[in-house]
């Protein structure tokens, strides 16, 4: 992975953990789970960098639930 893919992850991740802290904390909210959805390439050519990027947002999201009290569910579609 070269530089560019790397700041490209850091950047996808940094702004999904972003949006999740926002919803978390926005006060009034309804406090069910939030259901974020996935749209990425987990087969042919492209299929690595999305099997990367699925599994850093999952990681992080496993982070988040383990001292949140509203879970992270992530849909892949």
């Amino acid at each position: 992975m070269n530089k560019k893919q790397s700041w490209i992850i850091i950047g996808i991740l940094v702004i999904l953990l972003v949006v999740i802290n926002l919803i978390i904390f926005l006060p009034g909210q309804n406090k069910g789970d939030i259901k974020i959805g996935f749209i990425g390439a987990l087969s042919g050519d492209a299929g690595a960098y999305g099997e990367t990027q699925l599994n850093s947002i999952n990681l992080a999201v496993q982070e988040i639930n383990k001292d949140s009290k509203r879970k992270i569910e992530i849909r892949k579609f």
